[in-house]
């Protein structure tokens, strides 16, 4: 990780955020427990953002037993999201830095002129499918897909 990016400062904000909910969350499940051991039938108090009367003490009491899974797999699916949007963002910073996509293409090509060269020229004859030849890059392609060939036959519908 290029920790000195706006897209390192962005994931660690975001990753720390989730993980104080999840400090959170293991204090908070605790509590509504000792709570649900209690003989009211309602809870002593009530739920931020739902209704108290929709969440009955049994449903709540069942929600409890899966919660250190689902929180383990939520915290997993968003840090692994943020890493996502991190790299994504630092790729994006990297280019600017470099001057923007044309600049680093150029500075890119001129690197790659370093340490690759073309293809000698009976290589190239031999090579029976057009287009596979980055003429950019001066390099070979690899074909995309190697299977899945089939015939095709005039005015047959497949």
């Amino acid at each position: 990780m290029i920790a000195h990016t706006k897209a390192f400062v962005t994931y660690r904000n975001l990753s720390q955020g989730h993980l104080n909910f999840v400090v959170l969350v293991c204090h908070a499940v605790p509590a509504l427990q000792a709570d649900l051991l209690l003989p009211a039938a309602t809870f002593t108090n009530p739920p931020d953002h739902f209704k108290a009367t929709r969440n009955a003490k049994s449903d709540v009491g069942q929600y409890i037993s899966s919660y250190k899974n689902e929180l383990a797999r939520i915290t997993v699916e968003a840090i692994f999201s943020y890493f996502e949007a991190y790299v994504k963002d630092a790729l994006v910073e990297v280019v600017a830095f470099h001057g923007g996509e044309a600049e680093f293409k150029k500075l890119s090509l001129k690197r790659n002129a370093k340490f690759l060269t073309k293809p000698s020229s009976d290589i190239q004859a031999h090579w029976s499918a057009p287009g596979f030849e980055d003429t950019e890059l001066g390099v070979f392609m690899e074909p995309e897909v190697s299977h899945g060939e089939t015939k095709i036959y005039a005015r047959v519908q497949a």
